[in-house]
């Protein structure tokens, strides 16, 4: 066992665009999420307006092609997402 503390994971996103999306993810989870998360789960709610702004955010549809209305990311970029 390692006396070294855990280290953040460096991402490698492959473009700037990738990294804005990460950006905008952590910003929704922070603002939107967090907040009410605990409470929603202890409740047995089940959050469709999260599923809603991640849809209208786009957030959704990323690993698919623009020609079916999504966003074009290759399946490593969505994973980070």
């Amino acid at each position: 066992m390692s006396d070294r503390a855990p280290q953040p994971v460096e991402r490698r996103l492959p473009t700037e665009e990738s990294r804005q999306l990460v950006a905008l993810v952590r910003d929704i989870v922070s603002k939107e999420i967090a907040p009410r998360a605990a409470e929603e789960e202890e409740a047995g709610l089940f959050p469709r307006e999260v599923f809603t702004l991640l849809s209208e955010s786009g957030l959704l549809g990323l690993p698919y092609g623009s020609d079916h209305g999504g966003g074009d990311q290759p399946y490593e970029v969505y994973l980070q997402v």
